[in-house]
């Protein structure tokens, strides 16, 4: 069975709480760390590998993931003029830099970013430094060698732009914690990435749902309870891999060149997703169906055979339990496809409750 796997931009340390999200949904999520990168986690996040491993791994750039054709270094040049025109509207021709140093020693410089030299190409970069968005030099007398400062919202535009080609060439949907587009958010409509990025709709509805579906008491649980509640659900990961591929080909997600239009696409797609939801557990179906929760591939099996009193199914195969569970769906009334991966967000969000201090608050 494949494993769906993402893409994540633009930092090396996501968010630990959203992490928790996606996982539920994800069975791994991919994060772009060069070779020469001497990356530390934060310790929440390092916990969540410990105890889940392989659930966040790093993939480094390789040289033509870097390079970009003419057409896309014009966008470049565009955008980096476009943020060079902010920054001279709130300083004039002034470029002041604030460095802020942290207890533990760590540096950083406000509104910008360290970027890794091998994350960029000679072209990007003496385009970065024509329009004032490179600090240059600084990073080594700071410390950080292999580094250089760039204005974040020009960092993003790169990253958006590298987690493109990057997903295009490993075959992954590509996915941010950042509000959807957050380069269109940041740049008032300009749209670096390249129309029809690969798999970058799967990944926005994916994180989309993620926070519409998920509860955020997620982030509360135990790391014991986390693991157990996420191998108990394991069938929703392929289930959710198709979702949200149906969505976006019925949606034309991928074709929408328009970033604006994209954007609202999404939203709606997810709105109208989480809308469905909502009625299914309003149904008598699924008020009936409570009662086959935890869902892993397991009790999938274990389930069909106790629905419809053929113990042979015990030791069926789990695409035959998938059938089992699809006829049951199909001979309800008002049943959609997508009542079995319902049954399952249904089942999560019910234990994420149980299992977390919000049921001892209730």
């Amino acid at each position: 069975m494949s494993r769906y796997s993402v893409l994540y931009y633009p930092d090396f340390h996501p968010d630990s709480r959203w992490l928790r999200r996606v996982l539920l949904l994800a069975d791994e999520v991919s994060r772009i760390v060069p070779l020469e990168a001497d990356v530390k986690d934060p310790d929440d996040l390092a916990a969540l590998q410990a105890t889940i491993p392989n659930c966040l791994r790093s993939v480094p750039p390789q040289g033509h993931d870097v390079t970009f054709e003419a057409s896309d270094l014009s966008r470049f040049v565009k955008t980096f003029a476009y943020i060079r025109g902010l920054k001279k509207g709130k300083t004039g021709d002034r470029q002041e830099l604030v460095v802020h140093i942290a207890p533990g020693g760590a540096v950083s410089v406000q509104g910008h970013v360290f970027l890794h030299d091998s994350k960029m190409s000679s072209a990007v970069r003496e385009e970065l430094a024509r329009h004032g968005l490179l600090v240059d030099g600084l990073a080594r007398r700071l410390g950080h060698h292999d580094y250089v400062i760039v204005d974040e919202r020009a960092s993003n535009v790169i990253l958006a732009a590298i987690a493109a080609q990057m997903a295009r060439r490993l075959g992954l949907d590509t996915i941010t914690d950042r509000p959807l587009p957050f380069v269109v958010n940041s740049l008032g409509g300009l749209d670096i990435e390249r129309a029809g990025g690969h798999g970058r709709a799967e990944g926005a509805l994916l994180a989309a749902l993620a926070s519409l579906m998920i509860p955020s008491a997620t982030a509360r649980l135990a790391l014991s309870d986390y693991r157990e509640l996420r191998e108990s659900y394991s069938g929703i990961r392929r289930a959710f891999q198709g979702l949200t591929a149906e969505t976006s080909r019925i949606n034309r997600l991928d074709r929408m060149e328009d970033p604006t239009r994209f954007r609202k696409g999404v939203e709606a797609a997810a709105d109208e997703l989480f809308a469905q939801y909502q009625t299914y557990r309003k149904s008598r179906f699924g008020k009936a169906f409570r009662a086959w929760v935890p869902m892993s591939i397991a009790s999938l099996v274990a389930a069909g055979a106790s629905a419809l009193k053929w113990e042979p199914l015990a030791t069926a195969g789990v695409s035959f339990a998938f059938k089992v569970l699809e006829k049951r769906i199909v001979r309800r009334d008002g049943a959609s496809p997508h009542d079995a991966t319902f049954q399952m967000i249904a089942g999560i969000r019910r234990d994420i409750v149980r299992r977390s201090a919000v049921a001892k608050l209730l």
